[in-house]
């Protein structure tokens, strides 16, 4: 009976051993593939904000080109403004009113 009972007990061992082993494993592979998560995240989340760092410099590049700059009277207005000014010292109300309103 001693002999059963040792070889029980050396079996007992020997699959206590192997569990550990096994939760050991389990441990080391859940820990590499929690590195290799945590580490493709990362990536995903740098190639994400250089992704959007491209884009809102890309959007505001295109919002000022789109946005006129200070518009250069034409030389047709100018010359309007400027017979209306001579007709208002010319106290030539009137006709300096007919002009101004060609110029809109």
């Amino acid at each position: 009976m001693d002999s059963i009972g040792g070889r029980n007990e050396e079996d007992r061992q020997s699959l206590e051993e192997k569990y550990q082993n096994e939760i050991a494993e389990f441990n080391q592979r859940w820990d590499e593939d929690l590195t290799t998560i945590n580490k493709d995240f990362n990536e995903h989340i740098e190639n994400l904000t250089a992704q959007h760092t491209e884009q809102l410099e890309e959007a505001r590049r295109q919002f000022e080109e789109r946005t006129p700059q200070v518009p250069k009277p034409s030389s047709e207005y100018l010359n309007l403004k400027k017979i209306e000014q001579q007709l208002v010292k010319q106290n030539e109300f009137a006709e300096a009113h007919q002009v101004q309103q060609k110029g809109k």
